[in-house]
């Protein structure tokens, strides 16, 4: 019997379906999902009489596939054809960075080394060597609100928190303002372009200047972007 492997592409083209050792010729079979198991209807999308890798169309979405030759049918696969091989959540956390890097701010360090991304903010001083100075980035836990029975709007937040060594001095810095107040204005004009999914960046403010950084000689400010979308509820 045919061998059927469904990988997706993750750039919401579609999927490539390998099928391997066909006995006779192979056909290759597809139904998207449409909310009514019973009524869900497979069409042939492809036919190979050897082994193959075979390039399928198809839209982002829920699928049910599977691959039938001359020795039968081979179970029935779910999966997903997606746009994106992170998540929104990741490409929301990648895009923020990004934006902040290209505002090219006062405050903020040049280096794109001096940007991190995290699972969690744990050794977060230590990374950015002696004097420190960087930028960390790191996503909290997604909002999700019903909007009606097959949407949801679904809110992606993502910290970020600017430190900076001050050798003990209380002396004002014009641009660790300057720099928050650039930032607010940039992301209510032009939320992401590189998420589509995201429709509006709310920017809460956090701490000007955390009070336990300032024990160690730090500057530490921080800010929570809300990346919002609007989502198609869909069953796997």
């Amino acid at each position: 019997m045919v061998d059927l492997v469904v990988q997706d592409k993750q750039d919401g083209t579609g999927f490539d379906a390998t099928l391997t050792n066909p006995v006779g010729s192979a056909l290759l079979y597809l139904a998207s999902f449409g909310g009514d198991l019973r009524s869900m209807v497979f069409s042939t999308v492809a036919a190979t009489p050897v082994t193959a890798t075979i390039d399928v169309a198809a839209t982002v979405g829920a699928y049910f596939v599977y691959a039938m030759d001359d020795d039968g049918a081979t179970p029935v696969q779910v999966f997903r054809v997606t746009d994106s091989s992170l998540g929104l959540h990741a490409d929301c956390l990648n895009a923020v960075r990004d934006f902040i890097m290209g505002l090219a701010l006062g405050s903020y360090p040049a280096n794109g080394d001096a940007h991190k991304r995290h699972k969690l903010p744990k050794r977060t001083i230590k990374e950015f060597g002696q004097p420190p100075h960087g930028v960390h980035y790191w996503m909290l836990p997604e909002r999700r609100t019903q909007s009606d029975n097959v949407r949801q709007r679904v809110t992606y937040p993502i910290e970020v928190v600017l430190i900076k060594q001050n050798d003990g001095s209380n002396l004002l810095d014009v641009e660790w303002t300057k720099s928050r107040e650039l930032i607010g204005r940039s992301f209510t004009a032009c939320p992401l372009p590189a998420v589509p999914d995201v429709h509006t960046v709310e920017v809460v403010p956090g701490a000007v200047y955390a009070d336990r950084a300032l024990q160690l000689n730090m500057d530490l400010q921080s800010m929570t972007f809300l990346c919002m979308t609007e989502q198609i509820s869909v069953f796997m």
